[in-house]
């Protein structure tokens, strides 16, 4: 695109042309007027003079014009405008609601152990603090991601509850020493402005899971709810009652079928590491979260929640292109089996290998029925809506669907990113370029370390003809998350968009460079190779992808980088491999 096409497009996209007719409009309804009031007056000299201010006028108003834009917030420059209007058309946050629901938030514990790195260890502790109260069927418990956002914050308790739409709060705080474990916990009805309740639970390590099922236990009495399946199921004592001291000691809970957690104490801990490691999800965190969790289930093969956990880690690996799916997705397909072999309600490990099905196997009634049963069996898990959404609803351009479950993991992870930024990726996919823009926009404000914003904020810009400011937002997310075939193959194609064809070439070698040494999808070389109108190379990639089984295969009937593609027999014959209706394989 030439700099004066370029200028013509932003004259337009800044509504100059608009404010010129405008002016001129008004202008001559002035002047007209003029003639009508001043000659009667005997005022006809002073015409001249009117003309004169109205022509002098018409530059300062485009200069305005070019700099400002009239949003419904009222004059904006434009700079702003797109965060503006995203703002005004994203959803309310929980405190501009009318109603304010009955759920919790459990906020991070504070780390009081004298060593820093014990944070994973009062990081692990209100995570499964969390995973506890899910088990309250009628409470709605806030995802882990979304309470992490106040982590080291001192926001107010009646902002933090307004923000979420909870009504409650647990806080505290975890002091580690040797062998013995502090944990001082306080619930606060933030409605209300009040403490309901505090304890300090002083014991030996190895008492931590008692702990933390006594807590939820306390929790739900508090709230006068009944805790499911912690204490055999049964109903948990009103707040009226008298609740009696714990045992110092309890007895280590049992292993085996029926259980989820471990009574090994260093397996544990090497638990709560992985996890630690693979929520903040980059490439070499999410490998040594894969070996502390490996290391866990060594020390105990009956460890449930690990094998789910390490099930989750792989498929991660695998969505994110970091390994070969057929690598990395058997491993997690095993995990998840022995899981539900130990444990057949266990839902991270329904939702892995329903993510399997979908992105590896291309079975896709079975993949949306099992997200379905891994919902139901925890309603308040927000990665299965999520999973479900972008791994088999969006793929098939089933887009309403999938709003309907991102809107079901945003109530239960309301400030997560990741889920912001899955409704920016569905209007990309639905060629909502300007929507998609404006959230992924608003999003790279909000964390300006974000990568993936970055990324697809640059994908929207290059689908809608903007390769150049496309080149610097694929240039920033390049920056801050370092290369990846994603991110490469789709500056190659900004660089081609933009009339650099050789250093889209150059690209395609670069990548297969790489390919030697770390996993490369196919299916990025294909992008790249389509833009580069070399269809019969891209269709060849394609092949390969198949063959290999690559998870973003999954994108082929959505992603606007095909549609160069799609009328060549050949990738015909590549779609119906994954789409077709299962009862025809």
């Amino acid at each position: 695109m030439s700099k004066a096409l370029r200028f013509i497009g932003e004259l337009k996209r800044r509504r100059v042309y608009g404010a010129a007719v405008a002016y001129i409009v008004v202008g001559l309804g002035v002047l007209g007027a003029a003639e009508l009031i001043l000659n009667p007056l005997g005022l006809g000299d002073a015409q001249p003079i009117i003309v004169v201010v109205t022509l002098l006028g018409f530059p300062l108003a485009m200069v305005l014009a070019w700099i400002y834009d009239l949003t419904p917030a009222g004059l904006v420059r434009d700079g702003e405008v797109h965060r503006t209007r995203a703002e005004s058309e994203a959803p309310k946050p929980a405190s501009q609601n009318e109603e304010v629901s009955d759920g919790i938030v459990v906020l991070p514990f504070e780390n009081l152990s004298p060593h820093k790195e014990d944070e994973y260890f009062s990081d692990g502790v209100t995570e499964d603090l969390i995973a506890q109260l899910y088990r309250i069927g009628s409470l709605r418990v806030i995802s882990r991601t979304s309470a992490w956002q106040y982590k080291g914050s001192r926001v107010g308790a009646k902002q933090i509850a307004a923000d979420l739409g909870v009504a409650y709060l647990l806080e505290g705080s975890v002091r580690r020493s040797g062998s013995r474990v502090r944990i001082v916990a306080q619930l606060i009805d933030a409605r209300r402005d009040r403490h309901m309740w505090a304890e300090t639970y002083d014991r030996e390590l190895e008492d931590i899971f008692g702990i933390q099922s006594e807590v939820a236990n306390r929790i739900a009495s508090a709230l006068h709810l009944t805790l499911a399946d912690v204490g055999g199921g049964t109903p948990v004592v009103p707040e009226s009652a008298v609740l009696p001291k714990a045992p110092e000691k309890r007895e280590p809970l049992p292993k085996g079928p029926g259980t989820v957690m471990t009574s090994d104490l260093d397996a544990y801990d090497l638990y709560l590491r992985g996890r630690y490691l693979w929520n903040r999800r980059s490439e070499t965190e999410l490998n040594e979260s894969v070996s502390h969790l490996a290391s866990a289930i060594e020390r105990d093969p009956g460890f449930v929640r690990a094998r789910s956990a390490l099930a989750e880690a792989y498929v991660t690996e695998a969505i994110y292109g970091l390994r070969s799916a057929q690598e990395v997705l058997p491993l997690a397909q095993r995990q998840a089996d022995d899981a539900l072999d130990l444990h057949p309600a266990e839902a991270p490990a329904i939702s892995a290998l329903a993510c399997i099905r979908a992105i590896y196997e291309w079975e896709w009634a079975q993949a949306e029925a099992g997200f379905v049963r891994a919902i139901e069996a925890s309603p308040q898990y927000p990665i299965a809506p999520q999973w479900l959404a972008m791994n088999v609803l969006v793929p098939q351009g089933r887009f309403d669907d999938a709003v309907s479950q991102l809107e079901r993991a945003r109530e239960l992870d309301p400030l997560s990113l990741a889920v912001q930024a899955c409704f920016g990726v569905v209007d990309f996919m639905r060629r909502d370029y300007p929507r998609a823009r404006e959230t992924f926009d608003l999003l790279v404000q909000k964390d300006p370390g974000f990568q993936f914003a970055h990324f697809f904020g640059g994908m929207s810009l290059l689908y809608s003809g903007d390769a150049s400011r496309a080149a610097e937002s694929l240039q920033r997310a390049m920056e801050v998350g370092g290369w990846s075939p994603e991110v490469a193959a789709a500056m190659g194609c900004a660089f081609v968009a933009e009339g650099r064809e050789e250093r889209g070439r150059e690209t395609v070698d670069r990548m297969r460079v790489k390919s030697a040494e770390r996993y490369v999808s196919p299916v990025r070389l294909s992008l790249l190779q389509a833009a580069l109108s070399d269809h019969e190379a891209a269709l060849d990639s394609l092949d390969e992808a198949v063959t290999g089984r690559a998870t973003d295969l999954i994108w082929l009937d959505v992603h606007p980088g095909f549609d160069a593609l799609r009328d060549h027999p050949r990738f015909g014959d590549v779609r119906r491999q994954i789409f077709e209706d299962e009862t025809e394989r």
